[in-house]
């Protein structure tokens, strides 16, 4: 679970990034604030494809974000006040537009569909985009580039040695992977191996 300061002080929970269950004029400001950085490094990689479903689906994804995004920062405006932080001040309309940012991204929750930034994505990674960027603020709905980064094949230690080892250390990605996208990538990861774990795991 990641965590997120609020007044000076770290908080941990399902719930956290919200007020009363609200998202915040913080929550929203830092959210844009990730996207554009994850977005950004992911147009230059669009930029450099020339697969044409990649460029249609990239534009498509990036009008409904700009629109978001919009709309997120007249929430932002609008919701702040003199006599309140950020992090307390939450409206019906910061809430409402935290929630549409989430869902221009990822129209369907908790699972990857054709299109959305995490099919994107992922179909840059399998033509050789390595993400380099680092997020202005980790919050719980930015565990993506965790995930794309700890499920780099590159970067994942030899599961024939020691599978074990090899699952122990990259479990809390899965589980947050399987948090973001519906278990999706923790399939698409431990496929190859899932009889080499199983295996393993049985003679433990």
């Amino acid at each position: 679970m990641e965590t997120i300061r609020r007044g000076g002080h770290a908080v941990q929970g399902f719930a956290l990034g919200t007020v009363l269950g609200a998202y915040s004029v913080e929550d929203l400001d830092k959210l844009i604030k990730n996207k554009d950085t994850e977005l950004a490094a992911m147009s230059v990689e669009v930029a450099k494809s020339t697969d044409p479903s990649i460029q249609r689906d990239w534009a498509a994804l990036n009008q409904a974000y700009q629109a978001a995004r919009t709309a997120g920062l007249k929430a932002i405006t609008d919701g702040r006040s003199f006599f309140m932080p950020d992090s307390l001040e939450a409206t019906y309309n910061t809430n409402a537009a935290y929630k549409a940012i989430v869902a221009a991204l990822q129209p369907i929750p908790m699972q990857v569909t054709k299109g959305d930034k995490q099919d994107i994505a992922s179909r840059l990674m399998a033509a050789g985009w390595k993400p380099s960027y680092q997020l202005p603020f980790q919050m719980q709905s930015d565990a993506d580039l965790t995930v794309y980064k700890d499920t780099d094949p590159s970067n994942l230690p030899d599961p024939i040695k020691d599978p074990v080892k090899w699952f122990k250390e990259h479990k809390t990605a899965f589980i947050v992977g399987g948090v973001v996208v519906g278990g999706v990538v923790v399939l698409v990861v431990l496929s190859p191996y899932a009889k080499l774990l199983a295996a393993a795991t049985a003679r433990r």
